[in-house]
């Protein structure tokens, strides 16, 4: 088990959310480190600095890194998000503070724990309380005590723009008729099991009239065994779903629906990533021996939506649906399986992409959010953008 470590971050320069959404995916992808939570976004006006309003975050995590690495691997992804010092209390593109690490007390010339102004921002110790409000600050109380002794009335949760935006249009114009399928042709939405792919696919299918390409997991006769004993049956059920995969695809490619728009629940890439993650040494060199053999062909979609949510989340989603076939999936395989898609969507760029964080945002459950995300399908501009 790692220890647990409290991550504050702060960005008022350029694109602040997108800084702070990459800066947390990049938080999952640290050594021996593992993203337990994060809080929403705050905004807050400079403190005892000039520039332009912050906004901020806290994360936990659970880390093998000790104190001191912990820090270093914080500045270089400081450093890498363009932060730059010229003097003190400048504007930065990404702050990343290292709050606590359990209850360790610190002092030396490069690291004081706890940081050794917590207790007094309130655009630290409200994200922080939103996540742990009892959490002990050594020789200071709770997070919640110290919260009552600032002022953090100009300490709020941050609603994107484009949203507030939004769902006024929405409630007062026709942008829930917006079409999405008029410029994405083809659209895949991916994520780990449990985060909502499917029930979203079908959603966008049905209120558009476009085919939907699924994925049929229970039509895999090893999927079943490979949940109770993932050794004995990784490589068959990987295989098999391969190649179901692949047959969906050409059976699309093949259709005259294809000259049309299309929406799916998957990426063939998503088969190396569920392949590295299952498979053994010499099992993975056959593996990639069959795929490269068979040269799948897929065709590259126009948009991928990316669903993001935490692997206690997912964890509690698989066991509320309650599908015979998944009840031995374990905590652990989700969480590794949420990890390998942080690390899978850190670094693709081979189509725009839109990250949709449903801890905030349900677009498969809520109508509201699913209106909001047509809306910002339709709209959207950059190649990644958050939501």
């Amino acid at each position: 088990m790692g220890e647990e470590a409290w991550i504050g971050l702060g960005a008022n320069l350029g694109d602040r959310r997108a800084t702070l959404e990459s800066a947390i995916d990049a938080l999952r992808l640290l050594p021996h480190t593992r993203l337990i939570a994060r809080s929403r976004l705050y905004r807050s006006p400079a403190w005892q600095a000039s520039g332009p309003d912050y906004l901020n975050a806290v994360a936990r995590l659970s880390t093998g890194l000790a104190p001191h690495d912990l820090l270093h691997a914080l500045q270089s992804l400081e450093t890498h998000f363009g932060r730059l010092r010229p003097y003190p209390g400048a504007p930065r593109t990404l702050d990343l503070d290292l709050l606590l690490m359990c209850d360790r007390v610190l002092h030396t010339p490069e690291l004081t724990l706890p940081h050794p102004r917590l207790h007094e921002r309130a655009f630290v110790l409200r994200p922080l309380a939103e996540l742990a409000p009892d959490l002990p600050i050594p020789g200071r109380g709770t997070v919640a005590a110290c919260l009552h002794t600032v002022d953090a009335q100009d300490c709020t949760v941050w609603c994107n723009p484009l949203t507030i935006c939004v769902h006024e249009s929405l409630a007062h114009m026709n942008d829930v008729n917006s079409n999405p399928f008029e410029r994405w042709r083809h659209i895949v939405i991916e994520g780990p099991i449990g985060a909502g792919k499917t029930t979203l696919t079908r959603r966008l299918s049905e209120r558009f009239g476009v085919p939907a390409v699924l994925e049929d997991p229970q039509a895999n006769p090893f999927l079943e065994r490979f949940y109770r004993d993932s050794a004995r049956y990784a490589l068959p059920t990987q295989l098999s779903f391969l190649f179901q995969r692949m047959d969906r695809l050409r059976d699309m490619t093949q259709s005259a629906a294809f000259e049309q728009a299309s929406v799916g629940d998957f990426l063939l890439e998503k088969d190396r990533i569920f392949a590295r993650l299952t498979l053994a040494e010499d099992e993975l060199a056959l593996y990639r021996q069959i795929f490269d053999s068979l040269h799948p062909q897929a065709p590259t979609p126009d948009l991928v939506i990316y669903l993001q949510a935490e692997p206690d989340s997912l964890v509690e989603r698989v066991r509320r649906r309650g599908l015979a076939m998944e009840a031995a999936v374990s905590e652990d395989y989700l969480r590794a399986l949420a990890d390998a898609y942080s690390r899978f969507f850190h670094h693709y760029d081979a189509t725009p992409v839109l990250i949709i964080n449903t801890e905030h945002l349900n677009p498969v459950d809520r109508d509201a959010d699913f209106d909001l995300l047509v809306h910002h399908v339709s709209v959207m501009k950059g190649r990644r953008e958050f939501l």
